[in-house]
Order: structure tokens, then sequence, then C-alpha cells
């Protein structure tokens, strides 16, 4: 099977998936492992909310069984993953030829469910991961998710979730339980200071909400959409979700120390609705989306 590694020098594991000067590909097997290429990219990497610049290495590695990183953000992980490829993030640096030598030895035992699935099939495609489960870690046994996240959006916000789990730490826990944060009655989110700068965890949870949205309006409409988020200190900002030219969604935020819902009905409406709003906007105006 092919595994892809973000790399700055060749030789190890050292980039975030989106800076990445290198991603070298290699063919990995029970009894060895070879150096297949190494594709290079140019330009402007640095962050800067342009998501487009992620579409050439998603290109790049559509015939990747694994992709390994030593960062990778909510979105891209969420794409890779969308695009049935199992990333895998090392917590330091580390030499890509130890980590060809240690996949091959959990190739050689008894690898887990997804890895065996996948050597049964032909080892130029990936594996369906959405069957197999969709975290972000090492190559222990990967448990499927409860189905207990039913609405679509759900479903595609559990996703994104998972993928940050680079050390398997929810592997136990049901969809609902990962998604429990976003539920906040009333007089919870009343008794939140909203003084001084959001919670991080608050902002990252509102930052992967928008990420589902973007993930859904792009598997309805099949065009690339860019979250981009600007908050002030005190919890004001705009989010906006473009594809193209157009600005598919765009939300002013207030507040956002007390972002949450009543119930999972509510986080599954919310999100619905600004998927809906956003493919309705690019079946609108689908000259602007796709320019």
């Amino acid at each position: 099977m092919k595994v892809a590694f973000a790399t700055q020098d060749l030789k190890h594991v050292d980039a975030h998936f989106g800076w990445a000067k290198n991603i070298a590909i290699y063919e990995v097997g029970p009894e060895g492992h070879r150096f297949i290429e190494a594709i290079q990219f140019g330009g402007d990497l640095t962050e800067d909310g342009n998501e487009d610049k992620l579409a050439p290495k998603i290109e790049a590695i559509r015939d990747c069984a694994i992709l390994y990183v030593a960062a990778i953000g909510g979105s891209g992980a969420a794409r890779v993953v969308a695009s049935k490829i199992h990333p895998m993030k090392v917590l330091q640096p580390e030499p890509i030829d130890e980590l060809c030598v240690k996949l091959e030895t959990v190739l050689k035992g008894s690898p887990p469910p997804w890895l065996r699935k996948l050597l049964a099939k032909d080892p130029e495609r990936t594996v369906d991961f959405e069957t197999e489960g969709t975290r972000m870690g090492d190559t222990s046994e990967v448990t499927p998710a409860p189905a207990a996240a039913e609405p679509p959006f759900l479903k595609e916000l559990v996703k994104i979730w998972r993928a940050q789990d680079s050390h398997g730490a929810w592997e136990g826990k049901e969809d609902l339980d990962l998604l429990e944060s976003y539920v906040l009655d009333k007089h919870k989110r009343r008794a939140l200071p909203i003084v001084g700068n959001p919670d991080p965890e608050t902002t990252w949870r509102l930052e992967l909400f928008f990420h589902a949205v973007a993930l859904s309006i792009e598997k309805a409409t099949g065009v690339m959409i860019s979250p981009m988020l600007k908050m002030h200190n005190e919890g004001f900002g705009r989010i906006v979700l473009i594809g193209g030219r157009l600005v598919v969604v765009s939300k002013q935020l207030r507040d956002v120390h007390r972002f949450g819902f009543d119930h999972f009905s509510d986080l599954a409406d919310q999100g619905d609705k600004f998927v809906n709003s956003g493919v309705e906007m690019i079946r609108k105006f689908p000259e602007v989306a796709n320019y």
C-alpha cells in the first residue's frame, strides 16, 4: 500500500500538512518498503485561511492509504478522512524509514481490522475508513464509532471531532458523548462570564462546527469551501464560508463565550440551516461559486 509523509527535509515527518514543502510517498508492505516519489509544493504555504492550497496535496495523495503528519488542521483532517485516507500524527519529528519499519512490523503481525481489510483489497485503493472509524492516531486497532448521532450534520461533525483524536483518547466514547460540550441550557449559558477573551476550547468547538458546515456544503455541491474566522477579544466577530468568489455563509458572532445549544436536536437543526443556506446560495450563483 502507498503511504504519504509530510516532510520538509525528505527524511523526517516534521511538517504541518498545509505548510509541508514536500510529500514523500512510499510503498510499504510486510516484506519491506521502497521510496516511490517526492512531490514538491512551492509558493506561499503559510496559513492564511485559503484552503484551496490544500487541493493539490489532497490530489497528490489520493492513492495513499495513510498520511503521516506532524500537525494538521481540523478542516484539513476532515478532508483527508473524506478522501478515505487515514491521517496519523507524530508527537515529534520521526524518521520516515523508522515509521515504515514500524508499519512493516504491524503488517507482519496481527494488523488492526482496517489494515486487514486494506490488504485484502487492491493495494492501489484505500479502505473505507468511514465504516472502520475515522479517528487520527496510531496503528492500534480502530473501533467503529457507535451510530448514535443519526442526523447527517451530526455525523459529519463527529467525523471531524474523531479526526482530532491524535492519541485515541476518545476511542471508547460514543458519538453523542463527543458532542456533549455543545449542549448548554439557558441557565448554564447565562452563568458563563462574557468579559475578556472566550475560552480557547469554546472557540475550537465553534470552528469545528463551521468546518462541519463547510464540508457538508462541499459534499452537496462539489464546490470547495474555505472557512474564515475573525474574532475580537470580547467574543465578537464574524465567520464566513467562501466558495470560489462567493460568500456562501456569513454569520455575525457575539458572546462567543456562551456558544452552545439547548439540545442535540438544536445543534443538528442549526447546522442543517447553515448547510441548506450555503447550498441554496451556490445554486443561485453557480458561476461565482465556480469562478
